[in-house]
């Protein structure tokens, strides 16, 4: 009678943990934002972004360089931004998850420090996936960046 009731209770909590993390994988998956591909040059120059509600501006604070670290900014001075993550990766290739969660460091800025780790096949060009959400919506930019 015991073992039908554990077992009864470890199905309840698996099912449970289940439908939890798929409902967070769909709130986090990039089919709840909408994406943008910037052909701007982050690597040399200030990128500004416009959307229907909101503009931002990002900025890299030095030059890139594989294993060296650096700042990566956003500037928003409507101060509408709730929470914005980078993820670096690679196309065809799997360079493991490098995700980097921005701090808010005044009122209408956010930082977030970045180390881009090294190919060992030689391949240094990275997309940067800037996803970003605010009080109304969730974006996510698109940069290319050869080191």
């Amino acid at each position: 009678m015991k073992s039908n009731r554990l077992s009864a209770v470890l199905a309840v909590v698996l099912l449970t943990i289940i439908i939890a993390g798929q409902y967070f994988f769909r709130q986090s998956s990039p089919e709840n934002k909408s994406v943008l591909y910037s052909a701007c040059r982050l690597t040399t120059e200030d990128c500004p972004l416009q959307y229907d509600t909101a503009a931002y501006t990002v900025s890299i604070s030095d030059d890139v360089k594989a294993l060296r670290p650096f700042f990566i900014s956003i500037t928003d001075p409507a101060q509408k931004i709730t929470k914005a993550v980078l993820n670096l990766k690679m196309r065809e290739m799997d360079m493991g998850q490098n995700r980097y969660t921005f701090s808010r460091v005044s009122a209408d800025s956010w930082r977030a420090k970045v180390i881009i780790p090294v190919c060992t096949s030689g391949k240094r060009n990275w997309l940067i996936e800037l996803s970003v959400d605010d009080q109304t919506s969730s974006r996510i930019t698109v940069f290319e960046i050869n080191i």
